[in-house]
C-alpha cells in the first residue's frame, strides 16, 4: 500500500507546480515558441510527438527536477500554443527549430535529448545535423524508421480529421477527460498504451494537444 501511495504522489506532483512561473516565449526565426524551462543542473530536452504538446512530459518533468536536472519541454512550432513555422513543416526543419529553441533559452553546451514518437525522429535529426548539441539521445517509441509517404499517411489523415473536429470539441475535452469511458476511448485512440492509468487531470492536459495546425 505504501508503494502505491508513493507512486500516486509522484504522478500528482505536476499539479502542485506553478507552470506559468517557468514558461518562456522563445523567438525562433520570427515565430514564438511556447517553452517550459525548470530546474538547475545538466539540461534534459524533451521533444513531444505528433498530435501532442509539452504536457506529454508532465509526469516526467518533476522527476527530472528532483534528480537535479534542468528540464526543458516545449510545443513544437505549429503545436500547442506555438506559432506555425515560416517554412513548410519538415523533420529537418524541426531539428533546426529545436536547436534554435535551445539557443534562445541559453543552452550552450550539449544536452541529453529525449524524443517520443515523431519527437524521436526529430531528436535523431538534431543529433545528425547538430551533433555538438546532443550529449545523449533517448528514443521513446520513436518514429525513426517511417517511410513518410506510406506509413505516416494514416496518421496525417487522422491528424487532419482531428483538426476539422477540434473547433466543435473546443469546450469538450474537459468533459471527455472527466468521464471514464470517454476518457479511455479518447486516450486509446491517441495511442496511449494503458489509458486506465491516466488520471482525469492529466488526460485533460494530454488531449488539449489534439487538432493543432502542425
Amino acid at each position: 500500500t505504501r508503494r502505491s501511495d508513493d507512486v500516486a504522489t509522484r504522478q500528482d506532483a505536476w499539479i502542485g507546480i506553478d507552470w506559468r512561473a517557468h514558461q518562456r516565449w522563445v523567438d525562433v526565426d520570427g515565430r514564438l515558441v511556447n517553452a517550459i524551462d525548470i530546474g538547475d543542473g545538466p539540461p534534459v530536452v524533451l521533444v513531444h510527438g505528433l498530435g501532442a504538446n509539452w504536457q506529454g512530459w508532465l509526469e516526467v518533468i518533476p522527476e527530472l527536477v528532483d534528480r537535479g536536472f534542468r528540464a526543458i519541454a516545449f510545443d513544437l512550432p505549429g503545436f500547442g500554443h506555438s506559432e506555425m513555422p515560416r517554412e513548410t513543416i519538415t523533420v529537418p526543419g524541426y531539428g533546426l527549430a529545436v536547436d534554435g529553441i535551445l539557443d534562445g533559452l541559453g543552452v550552450r553546451g550539449p544536452a541529453a535529448v529525449v524524443g517520443s514518437s515523431m519527437g524521436g525522429l526529430i531528436a535523431s535529426e538534431l543529433a545528425i545535423s547538430r551533433p555538438q548539441r546532443v550529449e545523449r539521445l533517448v528514443l521513446v517509441s520513436a518514429a525513426a524508421l517511417w517511410n513518410e509517404q506510406v506509413r505516416a499517411r494514416p496518421l496525417v489523415v487522422a491528424s487532419k480529421v482531428s483538426r476539422f473536429y477540434a473547433p466543435l470539441l473546443a469546450g469538450g475535452w474537459p468533459l471527455i477527460a472527466r468521464l471514464p469511458r470517454l476518457r479511455y476511448e479518447a486516450l486509446r485512440t491517441a495511442g496511449i498504451r494503458n489509458p486506465a492509468k491516466i488520471s482525469a487531470p492529466l488526460a485533460r492536459e494530454l488531449l488539449s494537444g489534439v487538432g493543432k495546425p502542425g
